[in-house]
């Protein structure tokens, strides 16, 4: 039976309020702080027991009882959980940060507690206000909404019945580019690399020539510049056959172990380069924590070309990734395996790193296959343009039976389809001047010819003729 008592403290003196001892749905005693009012106590203390009694005969679902508490919970607490989640997957910390923020953002917006208030229209009003008042291009808001949507789809379905935002849709990103990235030809690969090698000046910490070795991993490779930064010269495998570099998998974005082919000019340069380093140590330490775009802009600032065109800015990810994937669909690579090199998961993203122009489209018309005979010109001999000639005179198509109109060639009658057409000259007046009748049927030979496939009348006067009678 449930029961009440106070607590006595330390000095014997008892509390203020009553305790609550019941029997739990396992058979356990438990005990839980009611009220000041004894009656109030008494009446929690069988409601507890009198539904533990229901779980134990099975009147009541824990699995639904357990997702209506967790339901419940504090959002920041299964954000919290969610992290943790994260991590256990060997993500980095700059990525669980930026998550993080993002949640807590659209949360805080919201002015979501508990994950039963996650609607739809709350989680899209709060996304708008961010965006107004940050200014947010489309491809940052959607970050927020990637993160959130993420976060909605883990607490389904132990701890949310449902996904409220399945519906949430991305923003279009092609209506407002902040940032736009031009991808940059062979040519001007050279003078780059040409520039920051005959250069005396360090910029970021880093000489002309270590800068040029530096551009010509990203544009060879199509690393990224932390990735690039964790090369060793362990990193690198020249003997075999194909020469290879293995990046771990604790130092890829996509926190996979890749394998990639070494393009062949590459593979001799670091012949040449890699007995300068030192072994277990990295070729270009802290570079992915330096400001790559300030050396880039003044090496091509060297070279006189410029940093940023209508077509983009040529950072550092730019001159880079975005000049090999582009470099490699130019040259014949097919959109698969250029997916596999890019490390890319899906060939939506590859397209996005994709900078073909109307000069690149213009080279890829040409390569359609044609033949020569197609360009060879011949006049049609006497016959057939005698041929031509002859059936051109007997074609009647869709001619207008209209008041003004040029006479119909001789030998052939073109018939209207409207009946009432005040303009048609080719009936004649009833004899009783109530109405119009058509001409009869041309005869030939003694034979009536009629016309086949006349169209139903039609009221409009300038309806088409799509039926021509040839004798």
């Amino acid at each position: 039976m449930a029961s009440v008592f106070k607590r006595k403290d330390k000095n014997g003196k008892k509390n203020a309020f009553w305790t609550v001892q019941y029997i739990d749905a396992h058979g356990r005693s438990r005990q839980k702080k009611g009220f000041t009012d004894k009656q109030e106590s008494l009446r929690l203390a069988n409601k507890l027991e009198h539904e533990a009694k229901l779980r134990r005969d099975g009147l009541i679902d824990l699995a639904s009882e357990e997702l209506a508490t967790q339901a419940k919970r504090c959002a920041i607490r299964h954000l919290e959980e969610f992290i943790e989640t994260i991590r256990s997957k060997g993500r980095t910390e700059k990525y669980m940060k930026l998550i993080s923020s993002r949640i807590r953002a659209v949360l805080e917006e919201a002015g979501i507690a508990t994950p039963s208030e996650i609607t739809l229209d709350r989680v899209e009003s709060a996304i708008v206000s961010i965006q107004k008042r940050g200014n947010l291009s489309p491809r940052t808001v959607n970050h927020h909404i990637q993160a959130v949507k993420e976060f909605v789809a883990w607490l389904v379905p132990r701890r949310l019945a449902g996904n409220p935002l399945i519906d949430l849709e991305l923003r279009n990103t092609e209506v407002d580019i902040r940032k736009k990235r031009r991808a940059l030809t062979q040519e001007v690969m050279s003078l780059l690399v040409d520039a920051a090698r005959t250069s005396t000046k360090s910029y970021q910490c880093y000489s002309g020539e270590q800068r040029a070795r530096i551009y010509l991993l990203s544009y060879l490779t199509g690393l990224r510049k932390g990735e690039i930064a964790s090369l060793t010269p362990e990193s690198f495998q020249l003997e075999s056959e194909p020469p290879t570099l293995t990046l771990e998998a604790k130092n890829s974005k996509h926190r996979k172990k890749d394998v990639l082919p070494l393009h062949p000019q590459l593979a001799s340069l670091l012949k040449q380069w890699l007995p300068e380093y030192p072994l277990g140590e990295p070729l270009f330490p802290k570079l992915g924590k330096r400001k790559a775009y300030t050396m880039i802009r003044k090496d091509l600032e060297a070279a006189g070309i410029p940093f940023s065109t209508k077509d983009g800015d040529a950072d550092f990810h730019a001159a880079g990734r975005h000049t090999y994937i582009t470099g490699l669909l130019r040259n014949g690579t097919s959109l698969v395996v250029t997916r596999e090199l890019a490390r890319h998961a899906d060939v939506k993203m590859t397209m996005r790193y994709t900078h073909i122009g109307l000069e690149d489209q213009a080279k890829g018309i040409q390569n359609l296959p044609t033949d020569p005979k197609w360009l060879e010109t011949r006049r049609p001999t006497e016959s057939e343009s005698q041929h031509i000639s002859s059936s051109s005179q007997h074609i009647c198509s869709k001619s207008r039976v209209c008041e003004g109109q040029a006479e119909t060639p001789e030998g052939s009658e073109c018939h209207s389809t409207g009946e009432n057409e005040d303009h048609a000259s080719t009936d004649d007046e009833s004899p009783s001047g109530n109405g119009r009748q058509k001409k009869a049927p041309p005869v030939i030979g003694g034979a009536i010819l009629e016309a086949a496939g006349i169209e139903p009348a039609s009221c409009d006067a300038s309806a088409e003729a799509s039926t021509c009678v040839v004798y």
